[in-house]
């Protein structure tokens, strides 16, 4: 179901094999027996090898960049921590975090 039913599995379907990460899903999260996303992913951190790097994203999120594991190294030589946030109702001014745009669309700062 993951792989045909989400945004991020249907992405990564569409990844080459030989440039598809491993992957790790937690699937059935809910009801009584419901952990918190941070109890899923210090699990995650606990059992990885220390010198993989890893990446948390939830299933509604589409991925296009087939090179992401080379992009995410390249990063993470440069910083400790690399990470992407989204929004609902996102304010199209200002596509990102760092980035805003005057009402012509040409970049703030």
């Amino acid at each position: 179901m993951f792989w045909s039913s989400t945004y991020l599995g249907r992405s990564l379907r569409r990844f080459p094999d030989s440039l598809r990460p491993p992957v790790r899903v937690v699937c059935g999260n809910s009801g009584s027996g419901a952990r918190g996303l941070s109890e899923i992913f210090n699990q995650a951190l606990d059992s990885a090898n220390p010198a993989t790097d890893l990446v948390f994203l939830h299933d509604d999120v589409y991925l296009h960049d087939w090179f992401l594991v080379a992009q995410l190294a390249l990063a993470l030589e440069r910083f400790d921590v690399v990470g992407v946030a989204g929004s609902a109702n996102p304010d199209l001014t200002q596509p990102s975090w760092g980035l805003q745009f005057d009402s012509e669309l040409n970049p703030v700062g």
